[in-house]
């Protein structure tokens, strides 16, 4: 009798071991799975904090609705980007018309790949 009651005592003490490791196995496996969830929140709130931030400078500044200081804020970010990217895309297109045939033929002398030279028009 006591033989048959130190297994059941066993056969629980495993069960509950490989319950906490199921447990622990599933947690980890959620928060892996949740990881690209959890940064993009991340990252929606720190361009939410740094949009409200100009939008509360302007608003002190300007005397306009917040709600329209917030849409200021964000086309005014949009327009800078936008310039930035029309003023260098002349000198990186340069750039990039002169280092694409070195790069091509860095990688197919060092990664031994059949390679033919591209011809670019200029």
């Amino acid at each position: 009798m006591a033989d048959q009651y130190s297994r059941v005592e066993y056969t629980q003490r495993v069960l509950i071991a490989v319950g906490i490791v199921s447990a622990v196995v599933l947690i980890i496996l959620f928060i892996g799975s949740a990881f690209k969830v959890i940064l993009l929140v991340l990252a929606a709130v720190l361009v939410s904090v740094f949009f409200r931030g100009i939008a509360r400078w302007i608003h002190h500044r300007i005397p306009i609705p917040y709600n329209a200081a917030l849409a200021v804020s964000v086309l005014g970010v949009l327009l800078i980007s936008v310039g930035v990217v029309w003023g260098l895309s002349p000198y990186v297109s340069q750039q990039a018309k002169q280092l694409v045939p070195t790069a091509l033929s860095f990688y197919a002398l060092n990664f031994f790949v059949f390679y033919k030279p591209l011809e670019f028009p200029i």
